[in-house]
Formats: structure tokens, C-alpha cells, sequence
């Protein structure tokens, strides 16, 4: 397991939306891109959690399917 630093969707909402000067088209594909990434926080974080219980995990794309059926479910997905 990585101690990688990633940036959130809303930390990175925050840093773009401190610029007055842009257009509306801009900040809408922003948060399109915020919310993509909140996407990926979560199925990694539910992927996370399964291969902490698994005695010999496997790798991330195994569980990804299972992890995208998970946020669908619960997020009614790409709304």
C-alpha cells in the first residue's frame, strides 16, 4: 500500500474556482472533472478495503467491475 497524496475533488474545485476570470463553460467542465474524480476516490477506496481483507489481494483491475457496480448502486452512477 501507497502513502501516495492525491488530491480531492473538492480541493481541486477550491483551486480553480479561486479565479474570478473564468468563463462559466470552464467551471462547469470543473466540476465535471471534480466529480470524475471523486468517482475514482471512492472505487479505489472501496478497492482498498477488499484487498486489505483478502490474505493474497489481488491487483486493482480485478475488483474494479465490482467497484464500479458499488458506486452505481450507491451513487446511482454517472448522473
Amino acid at each position: 500500500m501507497t502513502n501516495e497524496t492525491k488530491q480531492t475533488a473538492v480541493e481541486f474545485l477550491m483551486e480553480k474556482l479561486f479565479d474570478p476570470s473564468t468563463m462559466v463553460e470552464e467551471q462547469i467542465q470543473w466540476f465535471k472533472e471534480a466529480k470524475e474524480m471523486e468517482k475514482e476516490q471512492i472505487k479505489q477506496s472501496w478497492v482498498s478495503a477488499w484487498q486489505d481483507s483478502m490474505i493474497n489481494p489481488k491487483e486493482y483491475r480485478f475488483y474494479e467491475p465490482d467497484a464500479e457496480q458499488y458506486y452505481d448502486e450507491t451513487y446511482g452512477g454517472n448522473k
